[in-house]
């Protein structure tokens, strides 16, 4: 499972033409159960990815779930100042929800926290297990995810 979620990080970050409907291993990284004992470090990268997978498909309710997910993991396994980047790509991550996809008003509204969290880098392996990908990256995915599906929508 964590080489899978490695290789799904990798063809996602690196492909240039990447979509997760297309891709076969997406369907098993939907199905990892969260907290699983197993790879319980992995939690949140996990959960990330299928919220990049249901920005894709533009499924808005799936991403609630998601969010929740995440928050309630985070509540739970998360001593308060453990994770800085995490707490900050985790409101990043609601502001797409509460923008309901709308990419101007993410855009406008994710600034100051983007700027957080380019400011506050990853510091050694501390976060190594759930940061695959440097979470900046990701929001660039995400932005290039949310400027996909506008256009489709045009």
């Amino acid at each position: 499972d964590v080489w899978n979620l490695h290789n799904a990080y990798l063809q996602v970050i690196y492909s240039e033409n990447f979509h997760f409907i297309n891709s076969g291993f997406i369907n098993s990284m939907l199905n990892i159960p969260e907290y699983h004992k197993d790879s319980e470090g992995f939690n949140v990268a996990v959960i990330i990815l299928q919220y990049l997978y249901y920005i894709e498909l533009g499924d808005l309710s799936e991403l609630v779930m998601r969010r929740d997910k995440l928050k309630t993991y985070m509540a739970s396994h998360f001593k308060e100042n453990f994770s800085y980047r995490s707490r900050t790509i985790y409101k990043l991550l609601n502001i797409v929800v509460e923008n309901k996809l709308d990419l101007k008003a993410i855009q406008l509204k994710s600034r100051y926290l983007l700027k957080k969290l380019q400011s506050n880098r990853i510091v050694g392996n501390a976060y190594q297990e759930m940061e695959i990908v440097p979470y900046e990256h990701l929001w660039e995915l995400i932005m290039k995810l949310l400027r996909s599906n506008a256009r489709r929508r045009l």
